[in-house]
C-alpha cells in the first residue's frame, strides 16, 4: 500500500461538482431556465466521473475493503464509507434518470429532480462531516 494519503487530493472534485450542479438545478427550476439545467448536467457529469476515483482512493487509504470486512460501527470510518457509497448511488440514479431527457421532461418531474440532487448533496455533506470528525475530532 501507499504510504502517501491520496483520498484528500481527489475529494474536492466531486464535492464541488455536485454542489454546483445542485445550485444550477435549483436555479433552473426556480427561474425555468434550461441553460442552468444544462450547466448542472455538465457539473454532475464531471462529478459522476470523478467520484469513483475518489472512492477508490479512499479504499486505498483505508487498506482496501477491510473497512467493510472488519467493520466497527463504533468508528466513524465505516459511516463515512457508507454515506459516501449511498451518495454515489443516489447521484448515479439521478444522473441516469436525467440522461436523455429534455428540459421539458425534467421540468415536468421537478420534484424528483430536486429531491434526488438534494439527497445526494446532503449525503455527501454528512459524509464530509464524519470525515472531519475522523481527522479533526478529539
Amino acid at each position: 500500500m501507499l504510504s502517501l494519503v491520496v483520498h484528500p487530493a481527489f475529494v474536492h472534485f466531486p464535492l464541488a461538482m455536485f454542489t454546483s450542479a445542485w445550485v444550477c438545478y435549483l436555479l433552473a427550476h426556480g427561474w425555468d431556465r434550461d441553460d442552468w439545467s444544462d450547466r448542472g448536467w455538465l457539473f454532475e457529469r464531471v462529478g459522476v466521473w470523478s467520484l469513483p476515483v475518489t472512492v477508490v482512493a479512499g479504499f486505498v487509504d483505508a487498506n482496501g475493503l477491510k473497512v467493510f470486512t472488519d467493520a466497527r460501527f463504533d468508528l466513524p470510518l465505516i459511516w463515512h464509507a457508507l454515506l459516501s457509497l449511498a451518495a454515489t448511488a443516489v447521484y448515479a440514479v439521478h444522473w441516469g434518470w436525467r440522461r436523455g431527457r429534455s428540459f421539458e421532461e425534467v421540468r415536468a418531474a421537478a420534484a424528483t429532480d430536486i429531491w434526488l440532487s438534494t439527497a445526494g448533496t446532503w449525503l455527501l455533506f454528512a459524509s464530509g462531516l464524519v470525515a472531519g470528525e475522523m481527522v479533526f475530532g478529539t
